[in-house]
């Protein structure tokens, strides 16, 4: 066992397969990725499709994150991934024409920490 979460390391290219499948091309990609982007991609049909290979990581007590898939629950893997190898991904609500809009980005953890973590602004147009 690794941590709370991992009986063995997750590898490093099934991770950037989890990235890939949000929608990231790589760690250092500065892209927003939003919410609505990750229910047009169907993201939870793509995770089924690797599952078993995610699964087989966790211990078994907590396996439990791997069912009933929604994109929360996608997102939440990606994270727990991203910090077996110094990255994090962070969330940021937009407000664009008095609409909130929550949207994703992969960060080091050590920029994160420089971060507010729920970052909040909003974007007028007039």
């Amino acid at each position: 066992m690794i941590n709370q979460l991992f009986r063995y390391k997750p590898d490093r290219d099934l991770t950037i397969k989890i990235i890939n499948i949000i929608g990231f091309e790589n760690l250092y990609n500065n892209k927003k990725i939003f919410k609505s982007d990750l229910i047009k991609k169907n993201i939870v049909v793509n995770f089924n499709n690797i599952i078993e290979e995610v699964k087989k990581n966790y211990i078994t007590c907590k396996s439990f994150y791997c069912n009933n898939l929604n994109e929360k629950k996608c997102i939440t893997i990606a994270r727990q991934h991203l910090k077996t190898i110094g990255h994090d991904i962070i969330s940021e609500t937009v407000y664009i024409d008095n609409r909130r809009f929550i949207t994703y980005r992969i960060v080091q953890q050590k920029v994160k920490k420089n971060i507010q973590n729920k970052l909040e602004y909003t974007i007028s147009f007039s």
